[in-house]
């Protein structure tokens, strides 16, 4: 048989490479048709039955009626660039991997969104209204890496995901 099988672009080839090899190993005669769209995209294509799976990222207000099987969770942290920190803004909590600074010290620096269709926007919007916030936003992608690119270019910060804060513009 087959499955059709979607996956959000960016990550989900990704997190798709990581899992398939177990279940081909366990299902070898199954065929997997992986296609890569949005998950808004993945949701409609599941609820109208021509999809058999999604993996998705996003958070239980952006959940319809269908199942979901979690299987992992994930912070999203705010990247700066190392000059944007100010010594006295900036504490070192020992149950946190990462320095802790308040996003409302950063109200007036310009920031780096997602694309609206991404389910990472609807939370960095949530973010920024739960800090009465309104961003300047310098510029909008779809893809975290080149918003990171932009932070370390020293020109904006943002909110990402904490697996693209282990990526190479991370410093530790």
């Amino acid at each position: 048989g087959s499955l059709n099988v979607v996956s959000f672009p960016e990550r989900g080839a990704g997190i798709f490479s990581s899992i398939y090899p177990k279940f081909h190993h366990r299902y070898p005669d199954i065929c997997i048709n992986l296609i890569e769209t949005s998950v808004f995209s993945q949701q409609k294509m599941i609820e109208a039955g021509s999809l058999d799976l999604g993996l998705m990222t996003l958070s239980d207000e952006q959940k319809s009626n269908d199942n979901y099987i979690l299987i992992s969770r994930e912070e999203i942290l705010l990247a700066v660039p190392e000059e944007f920190l100010l010594e006295d803004s900036t504490c070192y909590d020992p149950g946190s991997r990462f320095p802790v600074i308040s996003i409302t010290d950063l109200r007036c620096e310009p920031f780096a969104l997602m694309s609206d269709f991404s389910t990472l926007r609807f939370q960095q919007e949530k973010i920024f209204k739960q800090n009465h916030m309104e961003p300047r936003i310098l510029f909008e992608s779809s893809r975290q890496n080149s918003i990171l690119d932009m932070v370390s270019c020293k020109l904006c910060c943002a909110l990402v995901s904490e697996h693209y804060i282990h990526s190479r513009h991370a410093k530790n």
